[in-house]
């Protein structure tokens, strides 16, 4: 019974996470928005947090309206309904400055601990976090002192690692690739100074990530920071390095980072243990970065099992202890003992790191396709379980057949954990686009799911797909792909790193991690607006795949495949507009999103010429006319060069009308 009951929360759970995707700014639902608030009531503990959170992604955007709705959870006396709220503040203002600055005014009276006569009032933890969340969605991007003052004393402070944590990675939201070298020096400090048992704990990797996303994009800038962190001995130093190297190169296309990625994917970290009673139960093998890049892209994209090198450094402990644990016995190297001081997490990481580098670049994409291929053949299991969740990174929003195709084959892994990335990758590459492919497969999964994880992660991938009814995308790339909105970025990564440790995270109590998307969600229509009152204007536009023509001579065409349709329109990832006539001039270079159009002066003067200036009559070339002819009479044919009518003439002239003879000229 006790099994049951938790299965049918679980089931509830997955319920409040699809309606909110799907009826993402919509403003009302069947579940959150109708009165009496059974729903909420629906769900146990923690999952109340999220039903109420789910009610600011129905209102997103809306931020008055959104208000009204939250204001009488915050008065709730159960602690998880009015964490929920304080989320949910943050959530209906993701990438919306309003004048009153609701999350300024509401939250910090929940991450303090006196009350306004200035006796201690604890504050519960877990309103305490949510509102930490909420700071980091609401403002993401924005670099907020007041925000920074009231988060930096957590990070730097708080008992709870949990907390601090929360902390860090808001600051990291809110100062996405600012470089702020305060926000930095706090979390460092905090990572030298906490004890091992609190680095231990699942949500101490966020540490690392809000570290990363300080630098976002920030190439070698964040160099000093790279070295600070190699002072720290838990093994998250290391976690924290990788996130930092590939957060600081995102969408770079660097080459030489590419292949120090796959060199920390290539090392070998835990080795089964040995037959001899001589030999070291768990004995690490690992390639140092002495090898050089040249070394790196042969380790990780030879066909066959990688580690010559290792082989000849370690050949009397193979033969010793046989064969070197590989992905071929990934359950075997698990079940045998291994080193308790090497965690494969930063591997998991330097995958993720080599998608965040070629995002954005097609031709870097496509080599890192091929290589994701030997990572999967090849790879440990912490390196196979981000396999998946790369590739929706590298496609996210853009279900290609062949990656949709070869993530379907991931969803039956053996792997347990491979499965479930597959499975939630699946719904990052279809987000918001209703895909019909990737929907089948989803409703495959669900019929026959027996994991009640698996189902839980299915109903997840399935509200991710129809987010927003398919009006809305998290993709973080615009202007023709050209520019990375670092907000949208940021909410993706909180997600991609919660799902390499789900069964600690988003299948455990932090499952309202997956409100970050939120930062991510915006509208994908192309709406036309005039230029002085703002109104919308419909006008023509061609809508086709986008064509490269860097470096074409002349003018090439810039889609192909194109139908034409008058804005509003949906544009895909893949997808680029240009108006189809002359009537108007976009003030921007890429229709996307709000574009304004000012009327073309050129194109007016043209039309009111037409309309005022009659035909002149006897002017210009002369034109010819066919007068039908009538019945009982014969029409004057119509001479060509040669003096002889034409076919249409005879055929007007009659079947008894014969050509003149030409001798009788």
């Amino acid at each position: 019974a006790a099994a049951r009951a938790g299965d049918s929360a679980r089931a509830n759970l997955a319920s409040t996470f699809v309606n909110g995707l799907v009826n993402a700014g919509f403003g009302t639902d069947l579940l959150m928005t109708v009165e009496g608030n059974e729903w909420l009531y629906k769900n146990k503990d923690h999952g109340m947090l999220s039903a109420a959170a789910s009610l600011g992604l129905v209102t997103l955007w809306d931020v008055e309206e959104g208000l009204t709705k939250i204001d009488k959870f915050l008065h709730s006396t159960d602690d998880n309904v009015k964490a929920g709220a304080c989320l949910a503040i943050g959530v209906v203002s993701a990438n919306v400055r309003h004048e009153a600055d609701p999350p300024a005014a509401l939250l910090p009276e929940y991450l303090d601990d006196d009350d306004a006569d200035g006796a201690a009032s604890r504050t519960p933890l877990v309103v305490k976090c949510a509102a930490t969340a909420a700071l980091g969605i609401a403002y993401a991007g924005c670099a907020r002192d007041d925000a920074k003052e009231l988060l930096m004393p957590l990070v730097e402070t708080a008992d709870d690692a949990t907390l601090a944590a929360h902390a860090a990675l808001a600051l990291g939201e809110i100062y996405v690739g600012t470089c702020d070298s305060e926000v930095a020096a706090g979390i460092v400090q905090r990572l030298m100074e906490a004890p091992d048992a609190d680095l231990d704990l699942p949500m101490s990797k966020f540490l690392a990530l809000g570290l990363a996303l300080v630098f976002f994009g920030a190439m070698d800038r964040a160099d000093a920071t790279l070295e600070a962190l190699k002072t720290i001995d838990h093994e998250i130093g290391r976690y924290a390095a990788v996130a930092l190297e590939g957060c600081a190169y995102a969408g770079t296309g660097n080459v030489l980072k590419i292949q120090r990625m796959l060199h920390i994917c290539a090392e070998r970290l835990v080795t089964t243990a040995s037959s001899s009673p001589g030999a070291s139960a768990a004995e690490s093998k690992t390639d140092g970065p002495a090898n050089g890049a040249a070394d790196d892209g042969r380790t990780a994209s030879a066909a066959g099992p990688p580690g010559g090198a290792e082989e000849a450094k370690s050949s009397s402990a193979a033969a010793a202890s046989g064969p070197p644990a590989g992905p071929h016995q990934p359950e075997a190297a698990a079940a045998r003992p291994s080193s308790p001081a090497k965690d494969p997490k930063h591997q998991s990481v330097a995958v993720l790191g080599i998608a965040l580098v070629t995002a954005g670049e097609d031709v870097g994409a496509e080599m890192a396709l091929r290589t994701f291929d030997h990572l999967l053949h090849y790879g440990e299991a912490a390196v196979r379980r981000a396999v998946p969740l790369a590739l929706a990174l590298l496609k996210v929003c853009n279900p290609e057949y062949a990656v949709v195709d070869a993530m379907s084959r991931l969803t039956h892994d053996a792997d347990a954990e491979v499965a479930s990335n597959a499975i939630l990758g699946l719904g990052l590459l279809g987000c918001g686009t209703n895909n019909s492919r990737v929907a089948g497969l989803l409703r495959q999964l669900a019929e026959h799911a027996r994991d009640a994880n698996h189902l839980f992660v299915v109903r997840i991938a399935q509200g991710l797909l129809h987010a927003g009814k398919g009006l809305v995308t998290v993709t973080p790339f615009h202007s023709d792909r050209f520019l990375c909105n670092k907000n949208a970025a940021a909410g993706l990564l909180v997600v991609l790193h919660a799902a390499l440790d789900a069964k600690h995270t988003l299948l455990d109590k932090y499952h309202y991690l997956l409100f970050h998307l939120a930062a991510a969600l915006m509208p994908r229509m192309l709406l036309t607006v005039d230029e002085d009152a703002l109104e919308l204007v419909p006008a023509s536009v061609r809508v086709g795949q986008a064509v490269e023509t860097v470096g074409q001579a002349g003018k090439p065409k810039t889609i192909t495949g194109f139908q034409t349709h008058t804005t509003p329109v949906l544009l895909g990832v893949a997808d680029r507009a240009e108006l189809a006539n002359d009537d108007f001039l976009p003030v921007s270079n890429t229709l996307e999103g709000v574009v304004i159009l000012r009327p073309n002066p050129d194109a007016a003067s043209r039309h009111e010429a037409a309309e005022t200036t009659p035909p002149a009559a006897g002017s210009g070339a002369p034109t010819t006319t066919t007068t039908p002819a009538s019945p009982g009479t014969t029409a004057a044919p119509d001479e060509s060069e040669s003096g002889a009518p034409s076919a249409e003439a005879l055929e007007a002239a009659g079947s008894d009308a014969t050509p003149p003879d030409a001798d009788s000229k």
